[in-house]
């Protein structure tokens, strides 16, 4: 009764007097408490139903009932129903003859042509009040708008005032029925269990005409929807080719498409289907089998035609490991729009044979030829329901398909990746996928051409030949480096080049010597270094060596305590070209990420790129394969050192995240524009002097620091743009005599570089000359 607002009339008298109380009016006697109901009849013959404080509704047949006298169980209904809005179940409506052995409570409806003790009660609710072997029953007249359920054919059926008729749907409906389809325009009709049914799933082999439906009954709930790949159905306004009371009242025809549905209702006024609302999607008629997500991982042992592995239906791509060369010739499970992905996992060639006879003729492939997945490779495929076949959207395989074809189409063979195109594209987009500066090796704003001698003594461990690339030796060797102008090497004009001058045949365990770049942190953090899912590196190398051998390229980080060493070949004085790209692997592959270690992502050393040329024993280990300790090279390595006047010279080195790397012929047009790799350079090294001035040039006036001497203090702030990576250390030049820790104030006075920061530094002098003009040229080092 929850939900439920009773109007109850208090009464002080146990009943209510003389007046007729209507048939389930309820009263509270005051006095007593209880609760009473109006039978209908007049108080003085048939007192009113007095129910107490107490009475429970154990079911529709029990009820205890206090009262003074006997009171008709058939009353007593008739008044809860009016109270409590049962609806009573009839056994039956048809039965003309009363039962031999009623169970006491069983009702029925009484049929015209009654007999024996139903003569005469057509229409009345007969419910048996006392059982056998003497029966008694009780009939109660229906109200007008009055429901009873009928069990034999589970119906529900309304009283109208004179008639019981059904009360429109079904008590029991089918959630849904899909009727064979339809052929030709279609009057009345009526598939098979579309009386039953709320929903009716119809389709169309073409466009075809429905003038009206069969089954309406007043205030029946009917859903028409179109199954995908159908034709259209018009459902046609106010036809004669359907009887009257079968027909549709829109007020104009509806044309339904696959995946569309109206909501019908049968309005028993008019006799006719009248329109509730349509939809333009139906969610409902949705393919079960089509899912937006889901992998199927099989390994199927044969050729397969009507391919269906387990979880297909559901499943958007299928992850297949045949284990022997095999066929797929069709697959199962093709809706309207579906796309799957198919990849071949294993080694073992996985074909999909276009229009095999093997699959039935809707599970096929329509390719216009075979299209054979080899490992890692993939097909795309999207089912179309106009031709009951699966086509191709895209695949990663190279056969079978021509290039620049529309539909099915593949990338061309010189094509096989996004960034791939880019870098064979003369555009500034593809050089900041390059992490090493000056990767062209042709900015050396320090140096110039001059050659830096003595490496590895007086020129120390490691000495700056271009702009971020460093010649590092130990040992007894010696070595130079030189900045290089190219000739005659199309698209590269700038060079590093090591020339051996002291050799050292016998290396040391920890001697060694490499060209190295160090990548600050910011520019590699990308890579993830350091965590699961870091991402590997490829690299691209343009050498020149004058003798033949092995030689090596090292990754490590800051500490020196994680390491990583490909090897690679050259032929003496012949230029190379050196990828490291594809999947992670051995040889000639993709630097793995590493996952371990600590990699620095600030503004210091996040990652050094090394050359290796020689290597001592201590410095060797495995290749193609993470090291917890620095290694430089295997013990295949060369020693250049070995040989006097030995050269080796790199004109590319260019690291980029990720597998895909650059050929020879794109190289070039990978690079950034001068003025951009210039700026960047200058976040490391800085001059005032002008690009191809070397610094001490004596009478450089141009673009040297000047401002007016003051009694206060000899001092000027002199800004830096780009910002340099740290505070850095420089050299103040005089612009007239070019000497080396002095600036010109009528005379060289000696200077310093102070208050440096990112952004600016501060160039001081003491007791200047006043109000004489101050000049200075600087460089500032924050190399890493």
């Amino acid at each position: 009764m929850s939900g439920h607002v009773l109007r109850i009339r208090r009464d002080t008298t146990a009943v209510l007097g003389t007046r007729t109380p209507a048939l389930g009016e309820p009263f509270m006697n005051t006095t007593t408490g209880d609760l009473g109901l109006g039978t209908g009849a007049n108080i003085g013959t048939d007192p009113a139903i007095l129910l107490s404080k107490q009475t429970h509704i154990h079911n529709a047949s029990v009820i205890d009932v206090t009262a003074a006298g006997l009171m008709q169980k058939a009353k007593v209904d008739a008044a809860l129903l009016a109270l409590f809005g049962l609806c009573p179940k009839i056994l039956s409506r048809v039965t003309t003859a009363p039962p031999a052995t009623p169970s006491v409570g069983d009702s029925y409806i009484v049929p015209t042509g009654a007999s024996d003790a139903w003569n005469g009660q057509t229409n009345k609710i007969a419910t048996c009040s006392a059982p056998s072997p003497s029966v008694a029953w009780a009939f109660t007249a229906p109200a007008a708008g009055q429901y009873v359920i009928s069990d034999e054919d589970q119906k529900l059926f309304r009283y109208t005032g004179s008639a019981w008729k059904p009360a429109g749907t079904t008590s029991f409906l089918q959630s849904s029925v899909t009727p064979t389809q339809i052929v030709a325009n279609t009057n009345n009709y009526a598939p098979a269990g579309a009386d039953t049914a709320q929903v009716l799933r119809i389709s169309a082999d073409t466009a075809r005409d429905l003038t009206g439906i069969a089954s309406g009954v007043d205030g029946r709930l009917l859903v028409l929807q179109m199954l995908s790949g159908s034709g259209t159905i018009t459902l046609k306004d106010e036809s004669d080719s359907s009887s009257a009371a079968n027909r549709f009242s829109f007020g104009s025809d509806i044309k339904l498409k696959a995946m569309e549905q109206v909501r019908l209702r049968y309005d028993g006024t008019l006799s006719r289907w009248v329109l509730m609302s349509r939809s333009y999607v139906v969610l409902t008629d949705l393919p079960q089998d089509i899912a937006f997500s889901g992998v199927v991982t099989a390994a199927p042992a044969a050729s397969q035609n009507d391919y269906a592995p387990p979880g297909g239906g559901a499943a958007s791509t299928f992850l297949l490991s045949p284990t022997t060369v095999l066929d797929i010739t069709g697959l199962a499970g093709g809706r309207l729009g579906r796309e799957i992905v198919i990849v071949n996992m294993a080694a073992a060639t996985l074909t999909l044979k276009d229009a095999s006879a093997s699959s039935a003729a809707a599970n096929r492939f329509s390719f216009g030829a075979d299209v054979p997945l080899s490992q890692y490779q993939s097909a795309t495929l999207r089912y179309d329901s106009g031709v009951s076949r699966w086509l191709l959207i895209a695949s990663t395989a190279g056969a079978a398909v021509a290039d620049g074809a529309v539909s099915p189409a593949k990338l061309s063979s010189d094509a096989t990746g996004l960034r791939a195109k880019i870098m064979g594209a003369s555009i500034a987009a593809a050089a900041p996928l390059v992490l090493a500066l000056n990767p062209f090796h042709r900015l050396a704003q320090k140096n110039g051409t001059a050659v830096v001698g003595n490496i590895g003594a007086t020129a120390g461990v490691e000495a700056y030949i271009t702009d971020g690339w460093k010649v590092r030796a130990k040992g007894s060797l010696r070595v130079s480096g030189q900045g290089l102008a190219m000739a005659g090497l199309a698209g590269f004009v700038g060079g590093t080049q090591i020339t051996v001058t002291t050799t050292q045949s016998s290396l040391g365990s920890g001697d060694y010597l490499q060209l190295r770049q160090s990548i600050e942190g910011r520019n590699c953090a990308q890579l993830g270094f350091g965590a699961v899912g870091a991402n590997p590196l490829s690299l691209a190398l343009y050498l020149l060596s004058s003798i033949s051998g092995t030689f090596a390229v090292e990754l490590s980080n800051a500490a020196g305590n994680r390491s990583i060493v490909k090897t690679f070949t050259l032929a003496a004085n012949t230029w190379t070209f050196v990828s490291f790209a594809g999947a992670p692997g051995a040889g000639q592959t993709s630097f793995p990420g590493d996952t371990s270690g600590t990699w620095l992502t600030n503004n210091a050393a996040g990652l050094n790129l090394s050359i290796t040329l020689a290597a001592g024993s201590a410095l060797q280990g495995t290749a193609d394969a993470w090291q917890g300790a620095e290694i430089m090279a295997t013990s295949a390595q060369t020693n250049l050192a070995a040989t006097s006047n030995a050269t080796f010279t790199v004109v590319l080195a260019a690291p980029l995240a990720g597998t895909e790397t650059c050929d020879l012929a794109n190289a070039p047009f990978i690079g950034r524009t001068w003025a951009e790799e210039l700026m960047r350079a200058q976040r490391y090294w800085f001059k005032t002097y002008d690009y191809d001035v070397a610094p001490g040039t004596a009478g450089n006036l141009a673009g040297s620091v000047s401002w007016t001497g003051s009694a206060v203090a000899g001092y000027a702030q002199f800004p830096l743009t780009p910002a340099m990576r740290s505070g850095p250390t420089g050299v103040v030049y005089s612009p007239d005599t070019g000497a080396a820790g002095y600036l010109w104030n009528g005379g060289d006075r000696t200077a310093i570089i102070a208050f440096a920061g990112q952004n600016g530094v501060g160039i001081a002098n003491t007791a200047p000359t006043v109000n004489d003009v101050i000049r200075a040229h600087i460089t500032l080092d924050a190399q890493l």
